[in-house]
């Protein structure tokens, strides 16, 4: 067995909404899950008296919450605000506490960016499309100042590229995945704008799809070899039916 972890039983009530994340929290044990599992969503919007209130109020930890006061009266660091809150609640060892610790000084160093670009993919993973597209919209727009790479950048058009196919908006999706491969044309890359195609054109239209940006006849084969078995034809539909079926539309 590995090591144990102190359950609290106090459920709130009320729940503790996390902005960055737009997820709620019930009990002290999702607050730690969160600050340990997703810690690159975690800025100093989380250190205020809401968070120390919801502890004190609603999960009826008193002793904590007082440190927690403390914390943000004495303008404490975002670090010292978590290593409270695990520290105090047995959810973490002394080495996981280090790791984290030693994870958020790495984040003083992470430009801003980066850091967004991380919540997009969370928002990503978590099925919040339209959330994460604008995230990424954030990111791009702050494209002039960030001094970062073309690598960087194709990812990001790349994972937007996937949140909206997530929305069945497979044309938007393609146009995304254009801009990745312009960016830099890796083979991630490029799987992922002939996939978009392949969902938004019947066959023939796709071919000269594929023609128009240059996609040689063997990749695009390489792709319709293994797609088939994937996403047969007959299963094709077009994007405006799948907008409207679910309602897509205003994204």
């Amino acid at each position: 067995m590995g090591n144990y972890i102190l359950c609290h039983e106090q459920k709130a009530e009320k729940p503790y909404y996390i902005e960055a994340a737009g997820v709620n929290i019930w009990t002290i044990e999702e607050l730690c899950y969160f600050l340990c599992e997703y810690i690159w969503l975690v800025d100093r919007s989380l250190l205020n008296e809401k968070l120390c209130d919801w502890v004190d109020q609603e999960l009826h930890m008193p002793r904590l919450a007082k440190l927690l006061y403390a914390q943000c009266y004495k303008s404490g660091t975002l670090k010292e605000f978590i290593q409270v809150i695990l520290e105090n609640t047995g959810y973490c060892n002394r080495n996981e506490i280090y790791r984290l610790s030693r994870l958020l000084d790495g984040m003083e160093h992470v430009s801003e960016p980066e850091r967004l670009k991380q919540k997009g993919d969370y928002l990503l993973k978590d099925h919040k499309y339209r959330r994460a597209i604008g995230m990424y919209n954030e990111v791009l727009s702050m494209r002039r100042r960030s001094g970062l790479d073309s690598s960087f950048y194709s990812e990001v058009y790349r994972e937007k590229g996937n949140a909206y196919a997530r929305l069945f908006l497979f044309r938007e999706a393609a146009e995304c995945m254009d801009m990745a491969c312009e960016e830099r044309a890796s083979r991630e890359a490029r799987i992922s704008r002939l996939a978009a195609l392949y969902l938004s054109f019947p066959e023939e239209e796709f071919k000269e799809q594929c023609r128009r940006r240059g996609i040689t006849e063997e990749e695009r084969q390489e792709f319709l070899d293994k797609a088939k078995e994937v996403y047969p034809r007959s299963a094709h539909l077009e994007a405006s039916k799948l907008k409207q079926e679910y309602g897509r539309d205003n994204v």
